[in-house]
């Protein structure tokens, strides 16, 4: 697909279009971004089109949005990215006009799909084979967990002890999940799907009608969904080691509240949660906001910094504590935002950094030995 000169009414009728899809009927923050951008670009504002001026603007964060603490933009953009891929497999796949805002940059492209060339995609990039759309299966309100939950049972059987691993025989398991909901998966920011470290349940977050978001479980043999009792507000939901427990944060308070029903214990304020991980010593490793990495006591407390890069202008999140180990992973942001920033290890025990990966965000583990 070839960039090819379009009339702003032509472009502005797309962008109707789209806001009118059932896939964007309940995407609030989504719809919002699009309009945002494409109505700037369109009035040859683009130059506006920076990370502040959408999180203060578009997003509604106000003159106080800082870019290097609150990742809410490059996360509603990704998000925004993957709504129009799935929006141009299914609703509109014969529209001719298609809008792109292309990864590492907030200024949408919009191309004229009637002088497409073979093999080209509704995302400006390399061609992907039609098989591996799945997204056309997808209703609005609900996601479909493919791969990345095979995935997850994989790296869980592959750190799982011998006698915990009993029901994790196939190394790679592959299927679909529909997660129905009143409103539309998804948060703020951080992580909205996580499966247990039995692979066996799932808890997500979903976002009202009314804007405000909840935990939902399913256990993955049965059909039920259900939402978790107390937990209004929610975002960034990690396990505990045994399944049995599911921290998150709400109402500027970390919490954990247990899967099968019951009311939700606040273990310590959070003023903005961007990560945490359940280790299996019984501590919580979370970026509860600003400059810093705690350790809070699984049954709560005061939290306890474990590290601190205030001198360094940057800021830590999405900790991920590694099975059998005293390291944590995590991703240091500093003020050139994320796409500069390094994924790292820390030794709980000495309190030495090893920086493993520059440019990356969210780092994980892979099924192999540590």
């Amino acid at each position: 697909m070839q960039a090819s000169p379009i009339s702003p009414d032509s472009i502005l009728a797309q962008l109707g279009k789209i806001l009118g899809s059932a896939l964007f009927e309940n995407a609030t923050r989504s719809r919002a971004l699009l309009k945002f951008v494409v109505e700037r670009a369109v009035n040859n504002q683009a130059d506006d089109l920076k990370e502040y001026t959408l999180g203060a603007e578009a997003l509604g964060r106000g003159d106080a949005f800082d870019p290097r603490t609150d990742p809410i933009v490059r996360a509603e953009a990704s998000r925004l990215r993957s709504r129009l891929e799935r929006y141009y497999a299914a609703e509109g796949r014969t529209d001719p006009v298609v809008i792109v805002v292309p990864k590492g940059s907030y200024v949408p492209q919009f191309l004229n799909r009637s002088i497409e060339p073979e093999g080209a995609t509704a995302s400006g990039a390399n061609p992907v084979p039609t098989h591996s759309r799945r997204f056309n299966r997808l209703a609005a309100g609900a996601l479909a967990v493919a791969c990345a939950a095979g995935m997850g049972i994989w790296v869980s059987q592959r750190f799982a002890r011998p006698r915990e691993s009993s029901l994790l025989q196939s190394s790679l398991i592959q299927f679909d999940v529909e997660l129905k909901t009143r409103g539309s998966i998804g948060s703020e920011v951080g992580t909205d799907v996580i499966l247990s470290p039995d692979g066996k349940r799932l808890v997500y977050v979903s976002l009202g009608v009314d804007g405000v978001t909840h935990l939902n479980t399913r256990r993955l043999e049965q059909s039920q969904t259900t939402e978790l009792p107390g937990t209004e507000g929610a975002r960034g939901p990690f396990f505990s080691p045994d399944g049995g427990w599911v921290g998150f944060e709400a109402s500027g308070k970390l919490k954990k509240t247990p899967v099968e029903g019951g009311s939700p214990v606040v273990l310590c304020d959070s003023t903005n949660l961007v990560g945490a991980s359940w280790g299996e010593d019984g501590n919580i490793i979370a970026a509860l906001g600003g400059n810093a990495l705690s350790r809070i006591p699984a049954s709560g407390g005061p939290p306890a910094v474990i590290l601190n890069l205030a001198r360094e202008s940057a800021m830590p999140a999405w900790p991920q504590t590694l099975p059998g180990t005293k390291l944590v992973l995590f991703t240091a942001i500093g003020f050139p935002g994320p796409n500069h920033g390094s994924i790292e290890a820390l030794s709980l025990a000495s309190g030495k950094r090893s920086v493993l990966a520059r440019g990356g965000t969210m780092g994980g583990t892979c099924p192999m030995d540590i």
